[in-house]
């Protein structure tokens, strides 16, 4: 567990503003020195259906460089939630070497190459300021979308709840130069994107069918296709209008098929 530092009034009330375009510069340099701390770690594989983190917690944190996590809650029942998917780049385990105390389950959906570091690391890269700043980043990233998982389960269709998963995903794969067109890999199966979205098997399966049908997006074998980007991100966006989303389509050619063998490589990476 990290030691907090005692923080004064006056030293909170004497912190100076932070210009976002020099806050931005500081989460850049910091994401360097992270990169650096986590170079210092080999790579290590890790298979599919591994626990990386349990309700005893755990020393170490990680950062995938390959594969698909995902943090779960089991209830006494057998039910399960997934409330929180990891993707290569991603950082593991911050709340139990920051907090110190038990976390959810953590579990490897895909076979994972990762690399570690230890609490007294994490504790000497957040001593500085630029590295503490990405952190925060980072953590503030993973806290909205918990929090708009639960935000759209309190208030969303089955509909808008698949397309803003399907969004998200493709959103945050494209921004780590992972995908570059309209496909992307999807090893969750029906039954975990049910523990995701707060919907049956049966649910998933009607839901994925009827926006194939209109023509929005396809998944198959475990790839996503989106074959109308517009309308897919409107159904993810708006639940006022969600519905006229599912009876048109907007023009424009069709995207090309999917490169399956770059798809695989991606996935396995």
């Amino acid at each position: 567990m990290i030691q907090k530092p005692a923080l004064g009034l006056e030293g909170v009330a004497a912190t100076p503003s932070v210009p976002p375009a020099k806050f931005d510069q500081c989460i850049g340099h910091g994401q360097r020195i992270i990169d650096a701390a986590f170079g210092k770690s080999s790579p290590r594989r890790i298979p599919a259906g591994t626990r990386l983190f349990g309700p005893d917690g755990g020393d170490l944190v990680y950062r995938l460089s390959g594969g698909w996590a995902c943090r779960v809650v089991d209830w006494l029942d057998g039910r399960r939630a997934i409330v929180e998917i990891y993707l290569p780049g991603d950082m593991v385990g911050l709340e139990a070497a920051v907090l110190g105390r038990p976390v959810d389950e953590t579990v490897a959906v895909t076979a994972l190459t990762v690399q570690a570091i230890d609490a007294q690391m994490l504790a000497e890269l957040m001593a500085q300021p630029p590295a503490a700043a990405a952190i925060l980043w980072l953590r503030a990233g993973q806290q909205r979308r918990v929090d708009r998982l639960a935000a759209a389960l309190a208030r969303r269709d089955a509909h808008e709840r698949l397309a803003l998963m399907l969004v998200d995903l493709y959103d945050r794969l494209c921004e780590r130069g992972l995908v570059t067109g309209p496909s992307y890999p999807l090893p969750l199966t029906q039954q975990q994107i049910g523990d995701h979205l707060g919907l049956t098997l049966v649910h998933v399966n009607r839901v994925l069918r009827s926006l194939r049908e209109k023509e929005i997006v396809s998944v198959d074998r475990h790839v996503v296709t989106i074959r109308d980007l517009d309308r897919l991100r409107q159904l993810a966006a708006s639940a006022r209008t969600a519905r006229g989303f599912l009876t048109e389509r907007s023009p424009g050619p069709r995207e090309p098929r999917p490169n399956r063998a770059r798809l695989d490589a991606l996935m396995l990476s």
